[in-house]
């Protein structure tokens, strides 16, 4: 995102595998598409670079904190029937540094990201009509995930969950009672006329978190 230029990047790009063109390796979890990679090295640091005609990046990411485990025994439940859910893991947070530019102008970044691998069994249940998802770094060296899956008649599925990660990277799974999430504006675009959220309040009562953006 420039903000000062208004403007938002994104690429996507689709390969058939090959040595020269797209790829996998597991001995260093390298994946590759022509000039776009992502490579693990030592104690888990990753490796991003990617270039295309108008952007540029080359990220250097260590984790602070070892990888966690969402879910409960390794299963992100989507639905409260069926089997809807997912195997999911996450990097929360990544000291991050390295470049990137834009139309040909570099410029230095530094900061901290977050990096999900979520792999599942099925979409949407047929009474579910989409979700919110939040993954929030705080400043007290703590991480929240927490999603809420929306159904039809406007409530949410109860099988609906997060995780509270602690300074030292242990998880706690957090049930859909354990929070409460609430839109505190909307926003029409004048493009599409959809109406969206803008802004949010977060509560978990019993952790003495209250956040609000």
């Amino acid at each position: 995102s420039d903000v000062n230029a208004k403007q938002f990047y994104t690429k996507a790009r689709l390969q058939r595998p090959g040595p020269d063109f797209a790829g996998s390796s597991k001995d260093n979890l390298k994946v590759w598409n022509l000039n776009w990679s992502a490579t693990m090295g030592e104690k888990e640091k990753q490796f991003l670079k990617a270039k295309s005609n108008d952007c540029t990046l080359e990220l250097e990411l260590t984790p602070q904190k070892p990888l966690v485990i969402q879910g409960e025994n390794g299963i992100s439940r989507k639905a409260s029937k069926g089997d809807h859910a997912s195997h999911y893991y996450s990097y929360t947070r990544l000291k991050t540094e390295g470049f990137v530019a834009i139309k040909g102008k570099p410029v230095e970044v530094s900061g901290f990201s977050w990096m999900d691998h979520e792999f599942g069994s099925n979409q949407l249940d047929d009474n579910q009509v989409g979700w919110d998802w939040f993954s929030i770094q705080l400043d007290n060296n703590k991480e929240l995930m927490l999603y809420l899956m929306r159904l039809k008649d406007g409530s949410y599925d109860p099988a609906s969950s997060g995780s509270l990660i602690s300074e030292n990277g242990r998880l706690t799974h957090l049930k859909l009672s354990d929070y409460k999430i609430k839109s505190v504006g909307k926003w029409k675009s004048d493009k599409s006329k959809i109406e969206y959220p803008m802004g949010w309040q977060i509560d978990l009562p019993a952790f003495n978190v209250h956040l609000k953006d």
